[in-house]
This record gives structure tokens, sequence and C-alpha cells, in this order.
């Protein structure tokens, strides 16, 4: 076993080229120690709901007010995230050889694609701060940074989803025309199957966003409710039961 197969106890795939490493309690923790170093560093801008309270929820509540909504899915977004990437926006707050050490042992072989050839895995703790922080320093973070610094556009991220609205359907147009070549020239990939032009409303995390108003999609309340229906444990009850009324009340209403 070489040393950096040691970073991690097990991998498998959880579906179609998507792979799960469970890191090693030494990478674990060494992963939790450069955390805690870069959060001294770093602030994350409040529009990465990832990385903040309230989660891919308040996400979409951060549109209710507006009319129109777009939505652009990032396609392999831990994998195109690489060795060398990392070691470049790394050096705004380490010296090289830091940036690239961190860079190092947070990075995997990339098992999808020829390029990158190391990228940053699902399952190790730094790999989503580390995904973001390569965002927000691209030309697709400044793009997302100048949305969010406007009045008339509402701007959310959670993970590899951006969501943006407004109450003006010419001026999203707009954006959404912008933020689409921005993803390209800052080598991202969109996704094209979950891609959702402007329209009076959007569908994102199994969730319709609409003027005022979230609602659970069909399929997925039928699954909350199966699982509801199977569930042994009050606790695991009461966890369905919250998360279905803090998105809507009256969908809510039939777990009782």
């Amino acid at each position: 076993m070489t040393a950096y197969q040691n970073r991690w106890l097990h991998k498998f795939e959880f579906k179609k080229d998507r792979w799960i490493y469970v890191p090693s309690l030494e990478e674990r923790n060494k992963g939790l120690a450069f955390l805690d170093d870069l959060y001294l560093k770093w602030t994350p801008p409040l529009y990465y709901y990832h990385l903040r309270n309230g989660g891919h929820i308040a996400a979409l509540k951060a549109h209710l007010e507006n009319k129109y909504f777009t939505h652009i899915d990032i396609k392999g977004f831990f994998n195109s995230t690489g060795r060398s990437r990392i070691t470049r926006v790394l050096k705004e707050f380490y010296q090289f050889e830091k940036a690239r050490e961190i860079a190092k042992f947070s990075t995997v072989k990339n098992l999808v694609n020829s390029t990158p050839s190391h990228v940053l895995p699902f399952g190790f703790v730094q790999s989503p701060i580390l995904a973001t922080l390569c965002l927000h320093k691209s030309f697709l973070g400044n793009k997302i940074r100048e949305c969010f610094n406007r009045k008339d556009i509402k701007i959310s991220v959670y993970m590899d989803d951006i969501i943006i609205s407004s109450s003006e359907k010419e001026l999203l147009d707009e954006i959404y025309m912008e933020l689409l070549k921005a993803v390209v020239r800052s080598n991202y990939y969109i996704n094209e199957e979950k891609k959702n032009p402007p329209s009076d409303h959007v569908v994102v995390f199994n969730i319709h966003l609409s003027h005022l108003h979230l609602k659970i999609t069909e399929k997925r309340i039928v699954d909350l409710l199966i699982d509801y229906t199977k569930a042994k444990s009050n606790h695991v009850k009461e966890g369905i039961k919250s998360y279905v009324k803090t998105v809507n009340s009256e969908q809510y209403k039939i777990f009782k």
C-alpha cells in the first residue's frame, strides 16, 4: 500500500463515477487542522450556503421575494478541482511548499477523467471548503460576487448548485447567459440535464421554488412518507416532519 493510499480506509462507488473515500483517522485530523487554520485566514462569503447555517433550504428562501428564477449546476464539481488549481489558490495564504503539500494530501487520483490527474475526493473533510475557495477565486466566482452585490439580483450557491433570481425577466436572462459563459471560462462544466433557464418557477433540491412559495416535489414527498412510515425511531420521524415543515407547512400536515 502506498503512502497516498494510507490516507483512506477504503473507497466505494456510490453511483456511476461517484467515488466515496472514507478517510483514515490521521487524514481526518489533518484535514480538520487545516480547516481550522484556513478559517483564520479566509471567511467564506454569506452566499455560500453549504458553509453556513440553514443549508439548501435557506439557499432557496433567499429568493422568495423575486418573481423569476434560474438554476445552474456545475457538473463534476470536485472532479474539476485539481491539484494545480488548489495549489495556485492556496498560494495567497501559504508559502508555495505548504500550499503544494496541502494540495497533495487533499487530492486523490482521478478515476473518472484523465485530467486533472488528481482531484478532490468525496469524503475528505476539507474537500468542500477547498472546492469552494477555488470557485470563489475563479472568473465564475468573481461573477457570482458581482451578482451578490447588486440590489436587483439574488444569488445563492449550495456546493455545485447556483440559484439566481430577479423580478426583471430580461435582466435575469442576461445574467444567466453571462454566468453560463463564466462557468466555461473558469474550466468548469455545465450539467446540461439540470440546467434551468429563467422562468417563473424552478425545481432545485427536489423543491419547487416560485414567488413566495416553496413546495416539495410529489415524488420526493412520497419518498419521505414511505421513509416516515417505515421508520421505527421517533427521532427519525421527527426529523422528517421537521424538514417538511421547514419547507411547506401545508405538506407537513399529512405527516400528523
